[in-house]
């Protein structure tokens, strides 16, 4: 009787939403024909609105909706505006609509794999083998992972506003072996040019970065050796720690939020019970990715209690901490998860998750959480694709220390005396105390 409940009041949502959706579509519609002077562009050079996303505010009653134009049954990628409506009515509006003309041209003269191999070329990829376009719609189209590309190649046939011309063009998705690209390209269907081009990995830069203006907080924080494993625990660095620099492992018991994750952080379905008894679940999937293939490699087992209690050790290398790193990276990505969904980063606003349980926005888009992944070193990044793709956040080995510091004192010759900025080895037991010794240069 609960499920059906459930599945009832979820379905009504569902409906409510979709009413929402086409009364928004039609506030808009209203409001851009009615303010023709902030609008910028007569009515009837807008051409068709659709509605890319929807999602409620914090703010009471306040909706944010997403809109973008079409022609000819395809997008205008950089058409779009966005609107905020409270009680209804629309608040501001956000415009980068373009002008339509009467006729747009809907000839694509350039193929699909035409296209794909002039990125191939601009990326230096090598193309060692024919490429097999698979037709999936009447307006996307799928290539079998190439060598040379982690993945496959996705390509939609869209427009595309530049200079003043609305010009037919082909988007196409390719994520390169090289992990700090993944590619979302708009080519011209015409020419073969480049129309633009969006990396969606973002990482850091620590170029030139000797850390010396850094500073942290050390503090430390008394190990709960006292408590007792209970079901759906997790050994980690528990917010607010950043660190093993900033404190020790504790305990965290039955972590999921219940608004957020309400059927825990191993369920995929909705329904009561874990799926997976490793580092997997709705919001993220955590695992090694040390070959740099970017597929799924070791995670760690909980059990059917799901018990995840493993010991860190700083003075080990790296691959002996696999199972309490993994979990680490697991217990954060969650804990991200459940945050933000209370900041508003929920389904409906495109949030990962692998099942949308209110049935609101696409799924199929948990976090594919890489750690002490082999593509890199020092550094971090996280690839962003549209709703329902997943995501994917590596999380590099560090080389150094903690720190840079002048940790080298050469005493003598005088020409080169003085101190000398080091870290000590990222792997190991640290420097416990000064070492002096004669040094001999190797030409």
């Amino acid at each position: 009787m609960y499920k059906n409940l459930v599945n009832t009041f979820l379905l009504s949502f569902i409906t409510f939403f979709s009413i929402a959706q086409d009364t928004s579509l039609e506030t808009i519609n209203e409001f851009i024909k009615n303010n023709q002077e902030n609008v910028g562009i007569p009515y009837e050079q807008i051409g068709e609105i659709e509605i890319v996303s929807s999602a409620s505010s914090l703010q009471k009653n306040t909706r944010h909706v997403y809109v973008r134009q079409r022609v000819n049954d395809l997008p205008i990628l950089n058409g779009l505006a966005n609107f905020s409506l409270k009680n209804g009515q629309i608040q501001t509006m956000a415009n980068r609509l373009v002008a339509v003309p009467t006729t747009v041209s809907s000839i694509h003269r350039i193929e699909p794999s035409a296209a794909v191999q002039i990125l191939m070329k601009r990326y230096n990829v090598q193309l060692n083998q024919t490429l097999n376009v698979e037709q999936v719609t009447p307006h996307t189209f799928h290539i079998s992972r190439p060598i040379g590309l982690t993945s496959d190649i996705n390509i939609q046939k869209v427009y595309y506003h530049h200079e003043g011309s609305i010009h037919a063009a082909w988007q196409i998705e390719m994520d390169l072996l090289d992990d700090d690209f993944w590619w979302s390209t708009t080519v011209d269907a015409q020419t073969g040019n480049i129309l633009f081009e969006n990396n969606w990995v973002s990482q850091c830069n620590f170029t030139n970065c000797t850390f010396t203006n850094h500073k942290q907080h050390l503090y430390e924080k008394p190990m709960q050796s006292s408590q007792i494993a209970q079901p759906d625990q997790y050994t980690v660095f528990a917010l607010p720690l950043e660190s093993p620099n900033h404190g020790n492992p504790s305990m965290v018991v039955n972590p999921a939020d219940s608004l957020s994750s309400p059927f825990g952080w191993h369920d995929t379905n909705g329904s009561t019970g874990a799926e997976y008894t490793i580092t997997r679940g709705n919001n993220v999937h955590a695992y090694e990715d040390a070959d740099d293939d970017n597929a799924p490699g070791y995670s760690p087992d909980g059990g059917s209690v799901l018990e995840f209690n493993f010991a860190y050790n700083p003075n080990v290398q790296p691959s002996s901490n696999q199972d309490a790193a993994i979990t680490n990276l697991f217990y954060m990505n969650n804990m991200m998860h459940d945050i933000w969904y209370r900041y508003g980063f929920d389904e409906a606003s495109g949030n990962f998750q692998e099942t949308n349980y209110s049935g609101v926005g696409q799924g199929g888009d948990y976090v594919r959480a890489e750690a002490q992944d082999g593509g890199g070193t020092n550094n971090a990044n996280f690839a962003t694709p549209p709703e329902g793709n997943n995501p994917r956040m590596q999380m590099y080995l560090w080389t150094g220390g903690s720190s840079i510091a002048n940790i080298l004192n050469v005493n003598s010759p005088s020409p080169i005396a003085g101190s000398y900025q080091g870290a000590e080895a990222g792997f190991g037991p640290g420097l416990t105390s000064p070492i002096t010794a004669d040094l001999v240069l190797l030409d």
